[in-house]
């Protein structure tokens, strides 16, 4: 399941059912919205477009202009499922692959004119991504199976349950206020303030 807001208010839940939205009056929901009706993840991009990832073939679609177009395996898109997606600075597109499947893992990025893959060998953490974020700085975090990954445009560092993460399992991330940085994972929340990290887990209450 997923949510997202478009620029005019309206909110996306994505499901493994379909598509519905809302506009602050009535819901609708269709099975045709995207490519795919297992939908993972919904996102608006800085060009008013809505991007959907999901899971089978043809994992990424967006609508534009009230027309949708699928993005997939002709483009050298991962072809089983796209959990995460996220759009940097430089309005690149940014999509996280599961690893079902070979050639379907890792990180991709798409500029506009072509995809880049980046992969353990280029130091990310883990070749499942889950979860992406681009902070107010500009830098994009990366949630896998095996850990967080920061990258800067140039280099990967990555955290893991040695720097002080909750677990290395992540599935959520999220930039507060003042900042810090939020991880959920499969054992807990951690929060990083730039410098330190701190883990909250059942025993705080969660």
């Amino acid at each position: 399941m997923s949510v997202g807001q478009n620029r005019d208010g309206q909110l996306f839940f994505g499901s493994w059912t379909g598509t519905s939205y809302y506009d602050g009056r009535h819901f609708a929901t269709t099975d045709s919205l995207a490519a795919t009706d297992h939908i993972w993840t919904c996102l608006e991009d800085s060009r008013g477009r809505l991007w959907f990832g999901g899971r089978r073939w043809d994992p990424v679609s967006y609508l534009e202009d009230g027309e949708f177009s699928t993005f997939a395996a002709p483009d050298g898109l991962m072809l089983w499922g796209v959990p995460a997606i996220a759009e940097d600075s430089q309005g690149r597109m940014w999509f996280g692959g599961t690893e079902e499947g070979e050639g379907n893992e890792g990180l991709r990025r798409y500029d506009g004119n072509e995809l880049r893959t980046f992969t353990t060998a280029d130091g990310l953490a883990h070749n499942e991504v889950t979860a992406l974020l681009v902070d107010r700085a500009g830098i994009l975090w990366i949630g896998t199976g095996g850990g967080l990954s920061r990258y800067d445009g140039e280099h990967f560092v990555s955290f893991t349950v040695t720097d002080g993460l909750a677990h290395n399992a992540i599935g959520a991330l999220l930039e507060d206020g003042a900042g810090n940085l939020w991880v959920g994972t499969n054992g807990g929340v951690s929060r990083y303030d730039g410098t330190s990290w701190t883990s909250f887990t059942r025993a705080d209450g969660l």
